[in-house]
C-alpha cells in the first residue's frame, strides 16, 4: 500500500480463513489480529481484510463474485500460501483477467507443497490450463533436475495465465 501510487490501484483484498469477520460484531476469527491494518490510521492504498476459507470452492466463488465484478484496479495478494493454496489465488487471479473486470495483479508468495498424502494418492491439478501430478514434484528427472521446491514454483508460474 504504500509504495503503490494510489492512482493506480484502488483497494488491496487480505484474505484468510482466520481473519475476524469484520461484519461480526464480536468476531475473533481465527487468532490473527487486524489492528495492525485498522488501528493506525489509513493507508495510501486502502487495505481489506476478508474471512474466506479459499479451499472451499463456494467460499472461492462468492469471493470471485465480489472481487471480480468490482471495475477498480484490484491486486490480489497471497502470502503463506501452504500447499495447494497458492493453485487457488492463481485460480481466481485468472478468472479475474478473463472477466474483464478490476484484477490487475497478482502478489504470491507460496510456503510449502502440497502434502504428501496428495504426492501418494497421485493427485493431478489443472489451473490455468496447465496441469502436474503431486508426485512429478519430487522427481528430479521428469523436472531437469530441480528439486520439488523449485519444480512447484515452475507449475505455479505455468499455472499464472498472462
Amino acid at each position: 500500500s504504500e509504495l503503490l501510487p494510489p492512482t493506480s490501484v484502488e483497494q488491496i483484498y487480505l484474505v484468510d480463513k482466520v481473519w475476524p469477520n469484520r461484519n461480526v460484531a464480536g468476531s475473533k476469527g481465527g487468532g490473527i489480529s487486524t489492528s495492525h491494518i485498522y488501528d493506525f490510521g489509513s493507508w495510501p492504498i486502502r487495505l481489506v481484510t476478508l474471512q474466506v476459507d479459499i479451499t472451499k470452492g463456494r467460499e472461492l466463488r462468492d469471493l470471485g463474485r465480489h472481487v471480480i465484478r468490482d471495475p477498480c484496479p484490484t491486486i490480489i495478494c497471497g502470502i503463506h500460501l501452504c500447499g495447494t493454496l497458492s493453485l487457488r489465488a492463481i485460480q481466481l487471479f485468472n478468472d479475474g483477467l478473463h472477466s474483464g473486470c478490476g484484477v490487475v495483479g497478482l502478489i504470491l508468495a507460496p510456503c510449502c507443497l502440497p502434502r504428501r498424502q496428495q504426492r501418494d494418492r497421485r493427485f493431478c491439478y489443472e489451473v490455468g490450463g496447465h496441469r502436474f501430478g503431486a508426485e512429478e514434484l519430487h522427481d528430479r528427472g521428469a523436472n531437469f533436475g530441480l528439486g520439488a521446491p523449485a519444480a512447484f514454483r515452475e507449475h505455479l508460474f505455468a499455472c499464472i495465465d498472462v
